[in-house]
């Protein structure tokens, strides 16, 4: 098993760049895990992660992630959308 915590985009790519590499085992992208279980974050109030979103409490409280987030989030869903239209 291996954990990989850069957070999106950085770690799809480098899970997408290794996974051919092994023949068994699990990449499972962690995201900032570790920076709230070592405490180095804080997380989110019990509210947001009530209503999953806790994305959103790290968006307003480290606004430098709101680029990053629009480029891996925001966009693939406009290209989903657009594939899945193609489909109808």
């Amino acid at each position: 098993m291996i954990l990989v915590a850069l957070g999106i985009p950085y770690q799809e790519k480098i899970i997408a760049k290794h996974l051919n590499n092994f023949s068994k085992g699990i990449f499972i992208g962690v995201g900032g895990s570790f920076d709230v279980i070592s405490e180095s974050k804080k997380r989110a109030p019990k509210i947001f992660i009530k209503l999953n979103l806790e994305w959103l409490y790290r968006i307003v409280t480290e606004p430098k992630r709101l680029k990053r987030f629009f480029e891996s989030n925001v966009k693939y869903i406009f290209k989903i959308r657009k594939e899945s239209k193609k489909d109808k």
